[in-house]
């Protein structure tokens, strides 16, 4: 590698990552529901493939540190809501956040819902994580970028 190519992707690395701001990052994937006949293929392994380009130094270019990675039995309903809950507390106006969900979603009640790992299809209000709630969590979050991808 020359000084000139080093040169420009430091450039680049700050347009991507400006000085004095951050990146934070919630992945979660489950696949492997307390509930067995919610079993889902390949979520987990969406979410680790999320995660690997997230903190990748050339390309997402996240700190491991930043990044919270929730795979099945560890992406509880609490653990979610704690998980999104932290990025309101760390993520300061010019830095970016992204949220990658691979799961199951369904309707109760007229409002969309994540299905956590130890979440009731039956009772989706008191187990689930409404669309309102995310919604919410999102608008709080003080970060000028914020990305939600639903898998």
């Amino acid at each position: 590698m020359t000084k000139y190519t080093r040169d420009i992707q430091a450039i680049l690395r700050e347009e991507v990552v400006p000085r004095d701001t951050d990146r934070y990052g919630v992945v979660i994937g489950i696949e492997s529901y307390a509930d067995r006949r919610l079993a889902l293929r390949c979520a987990r392994r969406d979410a680790k493939a999320m995660y690997e380009l997230m903190i990748d130094p050339d390309c997402g270019m996240f700190r491991p540190a930043n990044v919270a990675l929730l795979l099945d039995e560890s992406a509880r309903k609490e653990a979610i809501w704690n998980a999104l809950a932290s990025l309101r507390r760390k993520a300061a106006r010019g830095d970016t956040v992204w949220i990658y969900y691979a799961g199951h979603g369904a309707m109760e009640g007229g409002d969309f819902y994540w299905v956590p790992y130890d979440g009731n299809v039956d009772d989706l209000y008191a187990t689930g994580l409404a669309r309102s709630q995310i919604a919410q969590v999102l608008d709080d979050i003080p970060a000028e970028r914020v990305v939600a991808f639903l898998d």
